[in-house]
């Protein structure tokens, strides 16, 4: 599991984590980042997400619903829970 969160340092350099449930107790290792070491540039991380998406495009393949659209699925799955 891969958490990520941008947080501002205060100037006493103290953090305070709340850790969500899911989140299994033990050993977990904690990175920091200064923002400046990451792009800011927006129009660049836009990119990259899109490209991101793209790539994922058709990955599901036709038989993903069981052959079925979208809408469909969802009332089949629907009549499943009324059962």
């Amino acid at each position: 599991m891969v958490i990520e969160k941008t947080i501002e340092i205060p100037p006493n350099h103290r953090l305070f984590l709340d850790v969500p449930p899911e989140v299994p107790a033990g050993k977990t290792i904690i990175t920091f980042t200064t923002v400046s070491a990451i792009s800011t540039d927006n129009s660049v991380r836009s990119e990259e997400l899109k490209m991101k998406l793209l790539s994922l495009r058709g990955s599901l393949g036709k038989n993903a619903f069981g052959g079925l659209d979208g809408v469909a699925y969802q009332n089949k799955v629907r009549e499943e829970w009324e059962d």
